[in-house]
């Protein structure tokens, strides 16, 4: 069979709404006439279509878009559509894998026909699918990938995301790169976690950000493990939860106790205390080393710290107060110039002990912590040396200095928060000061 050259392009299933001259709407349109009121009002399929001696072939390509969001002209996607940039880019690649593969048919005498060009076309659009390869083997790929540009705090958060979703598909759900970037995917994996691992609101909120960021490395891989890019809409939401955090009352009976003879009480004593000092995280006090401590003549010390969370660029300045100095003095002398200063403790015990040391410190008032998993209201009510863990002294640190009047910059600049709204949670109440400033005012 003779075939001239065929050219490849993308068209739409159904562009108008029902009952309208589309041939009279078209030439409008080509007048430059804004007729968008007269589009077919939902998605419609796109397919790669092209012409064989005269006769129309299309296949769908399993992306859809309103009409009003397609250029007629360009046929591609108008600027205006959400996913402008990655729907455009995918429709290259597979306009361009086809046109690849048939001059590939053309320059080594391959049959040229209708079958031939259809099986050409389908193949081509399937190579950017990998439906063999499990959604957990590629996730192994991306953590690999991972650990060589992030901190190993956020491995841990992706490798518990990838337990939840082995889980998940033990379920007999089976995971595959068509049904993961869905929000059938999304709406059943919420429900699972909710009903089945129920885990709260915030947890689920996390686990969905790290599935979006494995969705966009499949997206943007050079297999193209997914096309589409639903996944976008999945929404990552949270609850906010009041902080726990100390009153300087509070501070001043853990400084106050004494936990005797056990040195590993003790440490933990101190780390925490350091913490509601600082404003870090236990991540940070862990690694600090003695080279981190500056000595400023008339100044005293000062905390030079690129935080272990995120990839800081930048290096947060932290004064050392007196009381954060003398427990730094206690250890510093022990430790070499690289040498970590305090001694090794894992957060998991530090987290145990201080529970232990809250309640001999006296922090026993009653303290509600309240979350949600889905719509369920979950409420703990216990002493509050239950609440009690390292993060609990940066939420401290941070209430205390806004009770105090530091601005939002002075907080931020020691915390290392980017912005107030990142900051927002770790802002406590104190809700006794609450009460008597309103007793102060209404008599």
């Amino acid at each position: 069979m003779s075939v001239k050259k065929i050219i490849f392009y993308f068209t739409l299933d159904t562009t108008f709404k029902e009952g309208v001259d589309y041939r009279s709407l078209k030439e409008q349109r080509n007048a430059g006439v804004n007729i968008d009121e007269y589009y077919y009002p939902k998605e419609t399929g796109i397919y790669l279509s092209w012409s064989i001696n005269g006769k129309y072939f299309k296949v769908a390509i399993g992306h859809n878009i309103k009409p009003a969001e397609w250029d007629y002209n360009k046929r591609c996607p108008l600027r205006k559509h959400k996913y402008f940039m990655e729907l455009n880019t995918l429709l290259n690649k597979f306009k361009s894998a086809c046109e690849k593969n048939y001059l590939h048919m053309r320059t080594n005498d391959l049959p040229i026909n209708p079958d031939s060009v259809q099986q050409m076309v389908k193949a081509s659009l399937n190579s950017y699918v990998v439906d063999s390869r499990r959604i957990l083997e590629v996730y192994n790929e991306f953590l690999a990938e991972k650990e060589q540009l992030v901190k190993s705090s956020t491995i841990t958060k992706y490798n518990s995301t990838m337990k939840s979703l082995k889980a998940f598909e033990k379920t007999n759900y089976e995971l595959n790169f068509e049904n993961i970037a869905t929000m059938k995917f999304y709406t059943d994996f919420r429900v699972y976690s909710i009903g089945v691992l129920k885990h709260l609101n915030n947890t689920i909120s996390k686990s969905i950000q790290n599935i979006k960021a494995f969705l966009q490395w499949c997206f943007d891989h050079s297999e193209h493990y997914i096309r589409s890019t639903e996944f976008k809409r999945f929404r990552c939401e949270g609850d906010y939860s009041e902080p726990i955090f100390l009153t300087i009352e509070e501070v001043r009976l853990m400084e106050k106790y004494n936990p005797e003879e056990s040195k590993g009480l003790l440490l933990s004593k101190e780390i925490f205390l350091f913490l509601c000092y600082t404003g870090q995280r236990i991540s940070d006090i862990i690694a600090l080393r003695k080279r981190h401590i500056k000595i400023k003549s008339g100044s005293g010390m000062e905390w030079e710290l690129y935080q272990e969370k995120g990839n800081k660029s930048r290096a947060v300045y932290i004064p050392i107060v007196e009381s954060a100095r003398i427990i730094l003095e206690k250890y510093m002398d022990r430790a070499g110039a690289d040498d970590y200063i305090f001694p090794r403790q894992s957060p998991v015990v530090t987290n145990r002990n201080l529970k232990k040391i809250g309640q001999a410190a006296g922090l026993t008032d009653a303290t509600t912590k309240v979350n949600f998993s889905g719509k369920a209201k979950r409420e703990i009510c216990q002493p509050k040396y239950h609440f009690l863990t390292t993060h609990v002294g940066r939420k401290t640190f941070i209430t205390l200095l806004k009770q105090h009047k530091f601005t939002d910059i002075e907080i931020q600049s020691i915390s290392g928060h980017s912005s107030y709204k990142e900051m927002l949670p770790y802002i406590g109440v104190d809700r006794q000061a609450v009460k008597q400033g309103m007793e102060k005012m209404f008599g």
